[in-house]
Formats: structure tokens, sequence, C-alpha cells
């Protein structure tokens, strides 16, 4: 299990009042799991939630041969 954080900022002195996003700090969050098959198979579920209260569930699989 694990938690994460990412920050950034973008800087866009051009088009800022078309992108409420620009020129801003964003930021997200959110928690994690990795399940280890096997077999070298690796599964990763995660949830996220940003700044805007937008909340997201993600799934990833690698495998390796």
């Amino acid at each position: 299990m694990h938690l994460y954080s990412d920050f950034g900022y973008v800087n866009d002195p051009y088009y800022g009042t078309e992108n409420p996003l620009t020129n801003n700090l964003l930021w997200s969050g959110g928690v994690g799991i990795d399940i280890l098959g096997y077999n070298s198979g690796l599964g990763s579920i995660q949830g996220s939630v940003n700044q805007l209260g937008k909340f997201g569930i993600f799934f990833h699989t690698d495998l390796a041969f």
C-alpha cells in the first residue's frame, strides 16, 4: 500500500484567460495498492483526487515474458 501526492505549476502567459488551470499551483493525491503475482505479473489499483475534487480509480497491469 502506498500514499502519494503530486504538485505542479503551469506557467502560460499567453492563454491564461482561456484555461482556468493555468498560472496556478496544481495538486493531486491518493492511495494505491500493488499486487505481485507468482510469475512476474504486477497489478496496481490506485484512487486519486485533485484540487477540483474530481476522483478517479485507475487499474494498471504489467506482465514480464
